[in-house]
């Protein structure tokens, strides 16, 4: 750890500092639309998986029926 991180700052790849507190702030902006997107593509996919489940579900019923029927 050097000086500038033990005195609260931070210092960036142009050799500026920036505040400990500025630099937690756009973590937790970070952190909260990586979130937003998670979510996102999470419920993306429960929905695309939904809906292959639901036509095989149907699929499968008509299958069951028409063997039932013996079609």
């Amino acid at each position: 750890m050097n000086f500038k991180s033990r005195m609260g700052l931070q210092t960036r790849k142009n050799g500026k500092a920036r505040s400990l507190q500025s630099t937690n702030r756009k973590t937790e902006e970070t952190v909260s639309h990586l979130s937003t997107c998670m979510s996102a593509v999470l419920g993306e996919i429960f929905v695309h998986q939904f809906k292959i489940r639901r036509e095989r579900n149907q699929e499968w019923a008509l299958n069951m029926r028409n063997k039932l029927r013996g079609i």
